[in-house]
């Protein structure tokens, strides 16, 4: 087995694309088990967040990843513990952090996150993956308007939205599993003392139908892949074919005109359209 020891003392996460990149699945590297160990004193994450002492090890076998083990802090001795272990074809990955806000807002379509505690569990055999993803103890800021309304039915609804601090939850909690052709979510809870959620269904990625109803000259520029350009030309042969049943997202510009055109489309019998906060602009930002 090779051995491999990276040291380095102050580094940029982006600065670490290349050097995974490089390790090609195809390439002469993986051609052997190979064992890694890093040590690194600093990752930049961002302009807000960086990870101090990340260090560890992995190794592969057969071109995989089969093992490893790799910690950090943040500041205020937040940690982070990444794992991954694999016995007779079951690979189980584990993912926990003190400080989930580094993480989180990673996902631009999450606004607002503050605070909590990630927990991510995952078990993957035959390219089938069943995961439980658990956050406590995290406050939104940003959350959409019915959000807010439903949080008013409660007094400590009331006090977190006029404290600017958003609304708080105790604990979110998904399970789902990962196929080549979509995902299944088992369930999703989030249980605060303002507002509780609940929900369950499948995502299918051939399903999601996805509408621009930006301008030709603007779509044509550039738009996010798959998206169907909608308009006034085609809109009645698109309300003609389509069944009432797909699920629908629609974006725009800025997110405005796409809320009038869900609402368009569900008063002509659509049962599941959604508007994209923030557009295209969010998108590509």
């Amino acid at each position: 087995m090779q051995s491999d020891a990276h040291s380095l003392t102050c580094l940029p996460l982006a600065a670490l694309k290349p050097f995974f990149s490089s390790m090609d699945k195809n390439s002469n590297f993986f051609n052997i088990d190979t064992r890694i160990e890093v040590s690194i004193d600093k990752i930049f994450l961002d302009n807000e967040f960086d990870l101090f002492n990340f260090n560890g090890n992995m190794f592969f076998k057969n071109k995989e990843i089969v093992k490893a083990n790799l910690n950090g802090s943040f500041s205020n001795n937040k940690k982070l513990n990444f794992t991954i272990n694999t016995n007779d074809n079951n690979k189980i990955t584990t993912l926990y952090i003190d400080k989930a806000e580094p993480i989180v807002k990673r996902y631009k379509f999450i606004k607002g996150f503050d605070n909590g505690i990630l927990d991510f569990y995952s078990s993957k055999k035959f390219n089938e993956s069943t995961s439980t993803l658990k956050i406590y103890d995290f406050n939104l800021k940003e959350l959409p308007a019915l959000t807010k309304i439903l949080t008013l039915g409660s007094l400590q609804g009331i006090a977190d939205i006029l404290s600017g601090e958003g609304i708080g939850f105790d604990e979110f909690e998904m399970k789902f599993k990962s196929k080549k052709d979509g995902m299944i979510i088992d369930e999703i809870y989030a249980i605060g003392p303002a507002i509780s959620v609940l929900m369950e269904g499948y995502i299918e990625k051939d399903d999601l139908i996805l509408i621009d109803i930006r301008d030709y000259n603007s779509f044509s520029k550039g738009h996010i892949e798959k998206a169907i350009h909608v308009e006034d030309l085609n809109i009645d042969n698109f309300l003609k074919d389509k069944d009432k049943n797909e699920t629908i997202l629609i974006y725009c510009y800025h997110g405005h005109s796409s809320q009038s055109a869900a609402n368009f489309f569900s008063h002509h019998g659509f049962k599941n359209v959604f508007s994209m906060d923030e557009g295209y602009s969010g998108w590509i930002n």
